[in-house]
């Protein structure tokens, strides 16, 4: 059976103020896929309103890391009276977007993906056995290491946004 492991989450960046979302789109892109992430967006939606536009988006982010356990991080996000503004920057003038915008990430570690240990009552049992004494170890590195690039992640946007970064 696929187990699913919560490591972190749910961890927040929230921002209100003048930033370019297209630049932030791309940025979140290449963050994933950098670290070898597939970036399936299974939601995008916008709303008009006569504030802005009300935008949600949800990605599933995962990443195989061995034939045993894959990564999942996914991302939701919420934006609140969206809309374009011209900003100038000293004697250039440029397009951005103004309003609210809410990212929540939470990451998985997923292991028996595939089901490859369920198809035998005795392989069950040994996946047991596996999971507790042998794989244990291995469990606890790919643990730290969706737990270092999830913050990876989160500590980027937030420079980003010129938020404060922990870690």
């Amino acid at each position: 059976m696929v187990e699913q492991t919560p490591v972190t989450g749910p961890a927040k960046v929230t921002f209100t103020g003048i930033f370019d979302l297209d630049e932030w789109y791309r940025l979140m892109y290449e963050l994933f896929t950098t670290f070898g992430y597939e970036v399936n967006e299974r939601k995008y939606k916008e709303k008009m309103k006569p504030q802005g536009k009300d935008i949600e988006m949800i990605w599933d982010c995962q990443r195989k890391v061995d034939d045993y356990t894959k990564f999942y991080i996914r991302v939701e996000v919420f934006g609140l009276a969206v809309k374009r503004v011209s900003v100038q920057k000293g004697s250039i003038e440029k397009d951005a977007d103004k309003g609210t915008l809410e990212i929540t990430f939470k990451s998985i570690l997923i292991t028996d993906y595939e089901n490859r240990w369920e198809t035998h009552p005795v392989l069950k049992f040994m996946k047991g056995m596996y999971d507790k004494y042998l794989y244990r170890p291995t469990f606890d590195h790919w643990k730290d290491k969706i737990y270092e690039e999830m913050y990876h992640i989160q500590n980027e946007v937030k420079a980003f946004f010129n938020l404060s970064r922990f870690m």
